[in-house]
């Protein structure tokens, strides 16, 4: 008698009631389930990332009543300005400062508090987490009293070791290195608009100035950094994964 899987070997490994089969309808389904399931976030990600994104090039590219198309116009408007360029220096200095500052400043704190005894770890690890759940205005408008011209805590210890006050948010040259809620809190991009970031100064032209187009242009000035970012930073990452793997 000759043996069935002999004679079609082919035909009863892909029989629907086979394991492999099983295991195939079980991988397309779960594959299914996964797909239906990340269609919330994929609906969420293109509904607030992609379609503002896409938005704001179009808009970049229109006059300010937003009737005519102007292509490159605002652009080549913005790069004529000195005061975009020093909102582009502004940010490069934060950008810089800002990096280099919170690294040190967070590696030194976590040397020192892994050094205490343990016993106080979890006291001192708790006091660590205040500032970050305090919410951002709020810390900002305590540093805006410490540097406040009239009753700056900071000028008054200044003034304890015998030297002068110092303006500082009156002075371009010590007004903050920060992001959009930090200077628009404590010096709304003044004095002269020497305090600007790109983000402080987009929300001046396009919200307050009503030149929404303008400030789109403005914004989309942080895409080309931000991207030529992410690919040394990705690098970096997938490097350090291979060396981990």
């Amino acid at each position: 008698m000759v043996d069935v899987a002999e004679q079609y070997p082919g035909q009863l490994a892909e029989h629907p009631s086979g394991p492999r089969s099983s295991m195939r309808r079980f991988v397309r389904r779960r594959s299914t389930i996964a797909v239906l399931m990340c269609v919330p976030l994929i609906v969420i990600v293109a509904g607030l990332i992609i379609y503002p994104a896409l938005y704001s090039i179009y808009l970049s590219m229109l006059n300010k009543a937003q009737t005519r198309f102007v292509g490159l116009d605002n652009f080549s408007y913005l790069l004529k300005r000195d005061t975009f360029w020093m909102v582009v220096q502004q940010s490069a200095i934060f950008a810089l400062s800002a990096v280099f500052f919170k690294a040190l400043i967070g590696l030194v704190t976590a040397h020192l508090v892994n050094n205490l005894p343990s016993k106080g770890q979890r006291k001192w690890r708790g006091m660590l987490l205040v500032p970050w759940v305090i919410p951002l205005a709020l810390s900002t408008l305590g540093w805006w009293w410490l540097f406040d011209p009239t009753h700056s805590a900071f000028n008054w210890m200044i003034k304890g070791f015998g030297g002068s006050e110092i303006p500082w948010l009156s002075d371009p040259y010590w007004v903050t290195f920060a992001n959009f809620d930090i200077v628009q809190i404590m010096t709304a991009g003044g004095p002269r608009n020497m305090t600007h970031v790109f983000a402080t100064y987009a929300f001046l032209l396009g919200i307050r100035s009503g030149d929404l187009p303008l400030g789109a242009a403005v914004s989309l000035f942080m895409f080309p950094i931000l991207a030529f970012s992410a690919v040394f930073i990705l690098r970096g990452v997938r490097k350090r994964g291979r060396a981990i793997g």
